[in-house]
């Protein structure tokens, strides 16, 4: 019977104890679960991209990655499923277990029963807006007309955090989000933004202003303005008063993208 998982954990320590009795195994464990955690987040998109899907502080990842500080569960948890790898690979190197993986293991033993076709129930269809988000100077949002559909899997929504309901897509128009959102890069937009509360600080938007469609990080301040953020050093920051707080409306955040090259 499997243990749980904090017993198993508690067993790694205790194993790696015997060859390392100067530390206990603490700095080598957590020097494995780091070498890891790059290698998946290397995959995954970079440190920036995976720390915004998990809801993980960027810092916090970067001490985890450098082996600065020891990995919490809950936050290692929310890293494993940003990457798309099991929690049990990231923190012991057992197997992966991606659906991908997990089909192709099937494949080579040669047993057809075990692979699972998609239906067309698994897909949810999110409109891509004519209208491209300006990541520079601003774009005026000539037209909202519906360019396309695309289909992706409602499971991996889900796990990302994503109603597909309220969900869209954009095309970035600049190069003032690089090397986070580069030009022409399609923006999966999260549009279930009710509330100034449910805004995340330092998250990427896209936004409305007086007419214009822009793609920013934003910053909230003590005063209650708000910075609007490039990515691109290039680009200077702009901040918005709070009485000038009404000529903005935030669409929603990037939670992805995805780019031909």
């Amino acid at each position: 019977m499997r243990k749980p998982l904090m017993q198993q954990w508690n067993l790694k320590v205790r194993i790696v104890e015997l060859d390392h009795d100067d530390n206990f195994g603490v700095e080598s464990l957590k020097s494995e679960i780091a070498a890891r955690l790059r290698e998946a987040i290397r995959a995954a998109g970079g440190n920036q991209a995976v720390a915004q899907r998990a809801g993980v502080p960027i810092g916090t990842v970067n001490n985890y990655v450098r082996a600065v500080s020891e990995p919490k569960a809950a936050a290692l948890g929310a890293l494993a499923r940003a990457c798309g790898v099991s929690l049990d690979w990231l923190v012991f190197n057992g197997e992966r277990t991606t659906q991908a993986q997990v089909q192709l293991q099937a494949l080579e033993r040669q047993e057809p029963d075990a692979l699972v076709s998609p239906t067309r129930e698994d897909f949810a269809f999110l409109p891509r807006y004519e209208v491209r988000a300006a990541a520079g100077n601003g774009k005026l949002a000539v037209s909202e007309d519906i360019a396309d559909m695309l289909a992706f899997r409602r499971d991996w929504l889900r796990r990302i955090g994503i109603n597909p309901a309220t969900a869209f897509m954009l095309a970035a128009d600049g190069d003032s989000m690089e090397p986070t959102i580069p030009d022409g890069a399609l923006m999966l937009v999260d549009g279930s933004i009710r509330e100034p509360r449910d805004i995340k600080n330092g998250a990427i938007y896209v936004i409305i202003r007086s007419g214009t469609v822009i793609v920013k990080r934003v910053q909230f301040r003590i005063d209650d303005s708000v910075v609007l953020i490039s990515d691109n050093p290039v680009y200077e920051r702009e901040t918005i008063s709070r009485q000038d707080m009404n000529d903005l409306h935030i669409a929603g955040r990037v939670v992805w993208i995805g780019r031909t090259i």
